[in-house]
């Protein structure tokens, strides 16, 4: 499932990638949105109950989470520098697909860690924190002008991804 090396054309390229991306902001938000609800209606049982210990829970949690999302972001940035310019187009692509799957990995890590975070402590600072990391990975979704920027691919191939031709 996280591999994208079998991929015909852009577009399916692009469908694999963006299933997957799918998928890792749908499994989390499925219980966070259970145990949001429940949170609502005060029906989640009271896991922690001294005040100190619901305040380091909440600061270690969400520091954890940002420190997962700025380790996914770091990453990718400097994965960046590293692009394979001088390889085909198929072997930029796969490169691409890896450092992805590592960033989103981590703003995964991060969801998880602020879903825990919630059913522990039932804090709105991990429903924000939530949003928050939902909106960073929106901004940070699959999209052809990604692919074309992060590559630097030049105008054949960038032409080849956008009339879907295949991919040698």
């Amino acid at each position: 499932m996280f591999s994208n090396a079998t991929f015909k054309n852009g577009e399916d390229f692009y469908h694999r990638l963006n299933l997957i991306f799918n998928l890792l902001i749908a499994l989390p938000l499925v219980p966070f949105g259970i145990m949001y609800l429940a949170t609502l209606r005060n029906a989640l049982p009271e896991i922690l109950s001294d005040v100190w210990l619901i305040s380091l829970v909440n600061i270690t949690i969400t520091g954890l989470a940002a420190y997962c999302c700025w380790i996914g972001f770091a990453g990718f940035k400097s994965s960046r520098l590293q692009v394979p310019v001088a390889k085909p187009l198929r072997a930029k692509m796969i490169w691409l697909h890896k450092a992805l799957m590592r960033m989103y990995l981590m703003f995964e890590a991060a969801s998880i860690l602020v879903a825990l975070g919630l059913y522990l402590t039932q804090s709105k600072i991990h429903v924000i924190s939530y949003v928050v990391i939902l909106v960073i990975m929106s901004l940070k979704r699959p999209t052809l002008k990604l692919v074309v920027e992060v590559l630097q691919l030049n105008e054949p191939e960038a032409n080849i991804l956008r009339e879907k031709l295949p991919i040698a």
